[in-house]
């Protein structure tokens, strides 16, 4: 059941309502490691043979924060309008996203 919510969860609208069948003691964790499979997967979209930046990650609570080098973001737009889109998407579920730009 965790792993069909995850696969359900890691794109598009965050579905809330699928962590209600997990039991209360999991429900949280699952919206976490939800919420980072999300992140891994907007960050390694495409196969290029380019190097990935090293990128910081604070959590706190509900809130997460990443922090890229120099202008990468500036450098990457699509990568950049699809986390505003995915910033979007966590406040309507209740997390907050946050990166440098």
């Amino acid at each position: 059941m965790l792993l069909a919510i995850l696969v359900r969860g890691h794109r598009r609208k965050f579905p809330l309502d699928a962590f209600e069948s997990l039991p209360i003691i999991n429900r949280e964790n699952t919206k976490r490691l939800c919420i980072l499979l999300r992140l891994a997967i907007l960050l390694h979209r495409g196969r290029t043979t380019e190097t990935r930046p090293n990128i910081g990650l604070t959590v706190k609570e509900n809130s997460l924060e990443l922090r890229f080098p120099g202008d990468w973001l500036k450098r990457h737009p699509l990568t950049r309008m699809e986390l505003q889109q995915e910033k979007i998407r966590l406040e309507e579920a209740g997390f907050m996203l946050g990166y440098n730009d």
